[in-house]
């Protein structure tokens, strides 16, 4: 897989489109003032929103999201209508995902979320996010709030979380944990509201014991919680690389070899 930085041929508010044949990964490098907001859209829908809502003078947020963007499909970075302070595209890289090396004609697709608010959060400690449904799961890999799959080989790993919490959270975290044991923590920022928060990785799974979960942290003077709303708390996980049922056909060491 080869990254292209395209930052040059793109602009807030112009639509893309993926004329590729495969998915597009989308990395963005972007830098926020206070009261500055974006939203990525594909396909005319909002997937998520970066920037700072903090209309605090001196906040600034910086936030390197990664979205996948679907074959033939539109993309477009747009002004958020609230916060409307400019954002600044930093770095913006783009690079097809490899099927050609792929996944043995395996297809692994899931997206986790809550079906309502989560309670009970304690502030300042990292909460598993539980996870009790799901929008996708082609391989009915939801088992216990984790995301356990048949198939071994390279996952893309997207997660989200939004704080419940009152007052507001001043800080958000998302994070993402295998076999019980913390590997990754996205960006955030610390300001007066810090609503949301994003993590991506990409992580091997040997399709029999491996398992994935969306852990939050928030931080709260008060009632902490974590939002259910699909478009801003979930685990979205996708095979990229290897296709082996029941983990049998590649080891780690032999899809390293295959990329």
């Amino acid at each position: 897989m080869v990254w292209q930085d395209v930052t040059a041929e793109r602009v807030i508010a112009t639509e893309y489109t993926n004329d590729n044949d495969v998915p597009l990964y989308v990395q963005l490098d972007l830098s926020s003032p206070k009261d500055g907001a974006c939203n990525f859209i594909i396909d005319g829908s909002k997937q998520g929103t970066v920037g700072c809502y903090n209309t605090t003078a001196g906040s600034y947020v910086y936030d390197s999201p990664l979205y996948i963007v679907p074959a033939k499909s539109t993309y477009t970075l747009e002004q958020n209508v609230t916060f409307v302070q400019p954002i600044v595209i930093e770095n913006w890289k783009e690079a097809r995902m490899p099927v050609a090396v792929g996944t043995g004609g395996k297809t692994v697709a899931f997206r986790g979320e809550l079906s309502a608010d989560q309670t009970g959060v304690v502030n300042t400690t990292w909460t598993k996010i539980n996870l009790n449904t799901t929008s996708i799961d082609t391989d009915n890999a939801l088992v216990d709030g984790k995301f356990k799959p048949s198939v071994a080989g390279y996952y893309q790993v997207n997660g989200a979380v939004r704080e419940a919490c009152s007052p507001a959270s001043t800080v958000t975290v998302a994070s993402i944990y295998k076999n019980g044991s913390l590997v990754t923590v996205g960006s955030y920022g610390v300001m007066d509201v810090s609503s949301n928060a994003s993590v991506n990785d990409i992580i091997y799974l040997d399709g029999k014991s491996d398992y994935l979960e969306l852990f939050g942290q928030v931080k709260s003077s008060g009632t902490c919680g974590i939002e259910s709303a699909s478009k801003d708390t979930f685990l979205s996980v996708i095979l990229v690389s290897g296709g082996s049922g029941g983990g049998d056909a590649y080891t780690k060491e032999e899809s390293d070899a295959i990329d």
